[in-house]
């Protein structure tokens, strides 16, 4: 049940983030349909919200189309990539917390970041154990 929850989630971060980020590049004073402020840069290292569109569409938007690909495909590191990229999304929820106001769709985008990050870590355990009962109870990761 793990699995579809943390496809979905990705799928729906990762559209988003490709809409909103490619809003901000090919409008980089006001993120065109975001109606973002240019005010809200002021005191960041940024002029435009050209440099932020392009990290969360290439970063954040890509990444998550790619972790919800590979549990969709069920590739053997896809809780690995899908805890990366809940991580990531959380710092750069973080990070544009100290930077722009105070947005309710920020606290929306951190705990989609943190249930994927979760389900991932959920993956992971399951994962681990199942290959545990299958080695027999031993160690997977015993020599010899």
């Amino acid at each position: 049940m793990t699995r579809p929850g943390v496809f979905l989630l990705e799928l729906m971060v990762g559209l988003t983030a490709v809409f909103a980020g490619t809003s901000m590049v090919a409008e980089p004073v006001n993120g065109g349909p975001l109606s973002l402020e240019a005010s809200w840069l002021d005191g960041s290292p940024f002029s435009s919200y050209l440099v932020p569109g392009l990290f969360l569409a290439g970063v954040i938007g890509t990444g998550m189309m790619a972790a919800s690909y590979s549990q969709l495909m069920r590739l053997k590191y896809a809780p690995h990539i899908s805890l990366l990229c809940g991580l990531v999304l959380d710092v750069w929820i973080g990070v544009q917390v100290t930077i722009i106001p105070f947005s309710p769709m920020q606290v929306v985008i951190l705990i989609a970041g943190t249930a994927i990050a979760v389900l991932a870590i959920f993956q992971i355990k399951m994962a681990t154990r199942e290959a545990r009962r299958f080695a027999g109870g031993r160690s997977v990761h015993a020599a010899g």
